[in-house]
């Protein structure tokens, strides 16, 4: 959908979705004021709102190209008070937003190394055959013991979700 928006600025690549459908999100205070840096520099006219032409225009600037429809999208998605733009607080939410999203990614990918059997879990097999490639050789009770400590559901294996739970 929309390419992060401080990719190419401030070493913070990230993706794509829908932030207002997300959990409200707290800034976490190491990142307040890069994104508050990153805000001023994308609010050009320095209304303190970023509009779908600043967003496209920054994003030229950073070499990421943005089409009008793309621009307009994530400012849509992100504008709490339905005014067209976005607030520093709409930004922050969907830089934020950005952060998860890829973190997602990466964590999916790193599942899919260890969902070896195609079935969208890992197994104890699986789990002992990623273990074994890394060096590690464990047996398939060890693997099951070690999946059981964060198997929510009680069904032998791990979903991604519990991967993500786990990995965190």
């Amino acid at each position: 959908m929309v390419p992060f928006i401080s990719k190419n600025h401030h070493d913070s690549g990230e993706e794509e979705s829908n932030p207002s459908s997300s959990p409200a999100t707290t800034i976490r205070p190491n990142r307040s004021y890069e994104i508050q840096r990153i805000f001023c520099y994308f609010d050009e006219n320095g209304d303190g709102k970023i509009s779908a032409s600043e967003l496209r225009n920054c994003m030229l600037v950073t070499g990421e190209e943005l089409s009008s429809e793309e621009a307009e999208d994530a400012v849509r998605l992100s504008d709490s008070d339905g005014d067209g733009e976005l607030s520093l607080e709409d930004f922050a939410k969907l830089v934020e937003f950005e952060d998860e999203q890829e973190k997602d990614k990466s964590l999916m990918d790193a599942f899919r190394m260890y969902e070896m059997d195609g079935r969208g879990c890992i197994t104890p097999k699986s789990l002992r055959r990623m273990l074994r490639r890394l060096g590690e050789d464990r047996t398939v009770e060890d693997c099951t013991a070690m999946i059981r400590q964060f198997d929510l559901n009680g069904d032998g294996v791990l979903s991604f979700e519990e991967f993500k739970i786990m990995m965190q």
